[in-house]
C-alpha cells in the first residue's frame, strides 16, 4: 500500500533566528502532520530585536526551486510569505498564473514587527496586480490592511469595512483581517468570504495572551491555515483551527527565554510534542 502525505509548499524568506519565515512554516506544518516543501525567496539576518540584513535569492534559483518541486508533485496548499523584490515577485506571479494551484494563502509580509521594510516599493504593483488576485486567502494584520487600503483602522467595524474594500479593489475571494494590533484584552480576527449575494463575515475572538514571545505569529497562522486546508478542511474551518493552533503555541511559549535579550522571542510551535 502506498501512502501519501498531505503537503504544502511554502514560498518565503529564511529567518536566522528560526522564529518566523520558512523555519516557522516547517515547524508548524510538521507539528500538524503535514509535509512542507520550501522555496526560499531571501536569506535574512535577524534575531529577537529585529532584522539587520536581507539578501534576496536570484530569480533564477527561485524558479528552479519551484520547478524542482512541482515537476514531481502538486502541493495540496501553498503559503506565500516574504517577497523581497520585484524580480522574485514576477517569478511567483508567473508561477501562479501557469499552474492550476488551489488553496493559496498569502501573508503579505510588507514590514517586519520591528518596522523594517521587507518589500521594495517597486515590488508592490506586481503584488497588487498579480499575486493578491491569484490568492485564495489574504491574511494581513491591521498595519498591512491599512497600507493596502489607504484607510486607517481603529476598531472592528472599520476593519470589516476595509476587508471588504480590499476584496473589491483586488478581485480577492477572501481575506482574514488579523486584529492583534488593536488595543483590547479580547482580540478578534475577521474572515470575509465573497459571495454572489453579499460577503459572509465570521469573527474569531480569543483572549489576549500577555507575552513578548510573538515573533513569527503571522507566518505561523498562515502556514497553519494552509496546513489545515491541505488536510481537507474548508476555508472557514481551516482559519478557525489555525487560530486555535496559534493561540496554543503562543500560550505554550509565553514564559520561555532564548538567550539574554530584550526582544520578541519565538512561539512554541512543537507544544504538542513538548516534554520540557
Amino acid at each position: 500500500m502506498s501512502l501519501k502525505y498531505p503537503t504544502i509548499l511554502t514560498i518565503a524568506g529564511s529567518d536566522s533566528s528560526s522564529g518566523a519565515g520558512i523555519q516557522a512554516d516547517l515547524k508548524t506544518a510538521s507539528s500538524l502532520g503535514v509535509y512542507a516543501f520550501t522555496a526560499v525567496t531571501a536569506v535574512t539576518a535577524q534575531n529577537s530585536r529585529g532584522v539587520s540584513g536581507i539578501n534576496p535569492v536570484s530569480p533564477e534559483i527561485l524558479l528552479e526551486q519551484l520547478s524542482a518541486i512541482t515537476e514531481e508533485t502538486s502541493p495540496d496548499a501553498i503559503k506565500i510569505g516574504m517577497i523581497p523584490d520585484k524580480d522574485c515577485a514576477l517569478v511567483i506571479a508567473d508561477f501562479l498564473k501557469k499552474g492550476n494551484y488551489r488553496n493559496i494563502v498569502y501573508d503579505p509580509v510588507l514590514r517586519s514587527s520591528s518596522g523594517h521594510d521587507l518589500s521594495q516599493s517597486e515590488t508592490l504593483p506586481v503584488i497588487l496586480d498579480s499575486i493578491i488576485p491569484a490568492s485564495s486567502l489574504l491574511t494581513p494584520n491591521i498595519d498591512e490592511a491599512e497600507l493596502l487600503s489607504g484607510r486607517k483602522i481603529s476598531n472592528l467595524h472599520e476593519a470589516e469595512d476595509v476587508g471588504k474594500l480590499i476584496c473589491r479593489n483586488y478581485r480577492l475571494s477572501s481575506i482574514l483581517i488579523k486584529g492583534g494590533h488593536l488595543a483590547s484584552e479580547t482580540l478578534t480576527d475577521i474572515l470575509i468570504l465573497q459571495s454572489q449575494d453579499r460577503p459572509l463575515v465570521t469573527r474569531f475572538s480569543h483572549p489576549k495572551i500577555h507575552t513578548k514571545n510573538t515573533h513569527g505569529t503571522g507566518c505561523t497562522l498562515s502556514s497553519a491555515i494552509a496546513s489545515f486546508l491541505a488536510l481537507g478542511f474548508n476555508l472557514t474551518e481551516a482559519v478557525g483551527h489555525g487560530i486555535d493552533y496559534l493561540q496554543k503555541a503562543l500560550k505554550a511559549g509565553a514564559d520561555y527565554k532564548i538567550g539574554e535579550r530584550e526582544g520578541h522571542g519565538p512561539l512554541n510551535h512543537m507544544f504538542t510534542n513538548s516534554y520540557l
